[in-house]
């Protein structure tokens, strides 16, 4: 392992992690004694790491007592000791900020006076891989002690230890701040699309697309004996207002609602013949607006023998359990499992504004659900759903505006991935110069 370290600057030494300081695995108490726990020494496990981004740690969930470290392997370790998880997972690291123990899920270093505990650290962030390729195990794979004192460390003169520190963090303190504005921005792509969702069932995103005339809201309706009376919507999640040319239908009247099914399991006739069947499963994580087939088909035997039925393209699929809100509209005929509520839409109506709707609509269609073991929508209640329907002409328009919208979107969401991928693989190579000797 040594010899992966070479040609360093002058004054630079190779060691052992053994040679530039003490060795200390943690420990663990009977956990079936509760006089063990809840005193006032602080005990880090790894979970206690898990997604925890400081440098420096303090305390973990749980204490110990005194009794509780008499009674384990675990031992005292002095503020600025370097922890570093050796099994499930390998490779979180962190500095004790004061005198702490771990449990047996760590190996931890002592560092020796002449060496900085944080340029140990960024050392260790960096040597992920080479602690992972000296582990062994069956279970699971796990650093023992002395292989852990085995690891290589290019070590310069402590005051250059120091510099390399400092650039690491001054750099990383950029990076780190890039990173939270990208995320700041991934976070609220999600939010973004919501609100377009709202203005589109609301009217508002054809306001300015519509300047040839002013939009009105409909606050009261004429009455039969034309009077006028408050307007009452079908539903208490449908707003008061709504553009004039705009009406509140049920989705019951705008198509007609199929339930799916499926054949039984136990006869294999009933599968793997020509028609598309599609199940909730084949939806989870699927991001396209249109679909064609599922990882099973039914024969046309399997059809007959459920309720599943044949839907045409354009119908649009909505899981109705387990979970509710997976929309995708039919890109050819199939039919669905007994997880969907399918809508087969009049001709009037656009499948992409119902999509549209259906997907800015999982709250409402969860508000009806019901059921025990899980929640369900019949198609009782998915029928008398309410929806906002424009003329069919602004349902286009407002498809055209949201797909150009969500297509900006999800190139900014391809932006900011590729941007922190980037973010990172700069960190590594910072890291990288760092421990060959080319960062002073």
């Amino acid at each position: 392992m040594i010899n992966n370290f070479h040609n360093f600057p002058q004054g630079w030494e190779v060691k052992t992690l053994g040679e530039v300081g003490k060795v200390v695995s943690g420990g663990t108490p009977s956990t079936s004694n509760k006089d063990n726990f809840d005193g006032e020494i602080a005990w880090i496990t790894p979970a206690d790491l898990s997604g925890y981004k400081e440098k420096y740690i303090s305390k973990g969930k749980r204490n110990l007592s005194e009794q509780g470290l008499k009674n384990s392997s675990a031992r005292l370790l002095p503020p600025n000791s370097i922890l570093f998880s050796s099994r499930a997972p390998i490779g979180y690291v962190a500095i004790a900020s004061n005198t702490l123990c771990t449990n047996q899920g760590f190996k931890n270093l002592i560092p020796n006076d002449d060496v900085s505990s944080e340029y140990i650290y960024y050392f260790l962030l960096y040597s992920k891989r080479l602690a992972e390729s000296v582990a062994s195990g069956t279970t699971f794979k796990e650093i023992s002690a002395t292989n852990f004192s085995k690891l290589p460390i290019p070590l310069p003169p402590l005051e250059t230890q120091k510099a390399i520190v400092e650039k690491l963090e001054n750099a990383f303190a950029h990076i780190d701040e890039a990173v939270r504005h990208l995320k700041s921005v991934q976070t609220n792509i999600p939010r973004l699309k919501s609100s377009l969702l709202h203005c589109a069932f609301s009217g508002k995103l054809t306001e300015s697309q519509n300047s040839s005339h002013e939009v009105q809201t409909l606050k009261s309706v004429v009455g039969v004996e034309g009077e006028t009376l408050p307007f009452e919507p079908p539903h208490p999640l449908i707003k008061t207002e709504i553009p004039q040319g705009w009406e509140i239908k049920t989705l019951g009247e705008i198509g007609k609602v199929i339930s799916g099914g499926t054949p039984s399991t136990s006869n294999k006739d009933n599968f793997d013949g020509e028609i598309a069947w599609i199940t909730p499963a084949d939806l989870s994580g699927y991001k396209e607006k249109y679909i064609s087939k599922g990882k099973r088909n039914l024969s046309e035997q399997g059809l007959k023998n459920s309720s599943a039925r044949l839907l045409p393209p354009n119908s649009i699929l909505f899981s109705s359990r387990a979970p509710i809100g997976y929309v995708a509209i039919a890109s050819n005929a199939l039919c669905t499992n007994q997880g969907f509520k399918n809508l087969i839409p009049n001709g009037n109506v656009s499948s992409e504004y119902i999509y549209y709707f259906l997907l800015h609509s999982k709250r409402l269609a969860e508000s009806v659900a019901s059921g025990t073991t899980f929640k369900e929508i019949s198609a009782a209640s998915f029928s008398k759903l309410p929806i906002p329907l424009p003329p069919l002409a602004t349902q286009n328009q407002i498809v055209q505006i949201l797909e150009s919208k969500f297509a900006h979107l999800e190139k900014l969401a391809q932006f900011v991935n590729a941007s922190l991928e980037n973010l990172q693989r700069l960190k590594s190579s910072l890291l990288n110069q760092a421990f060959k000797g080319e960062l002073v």
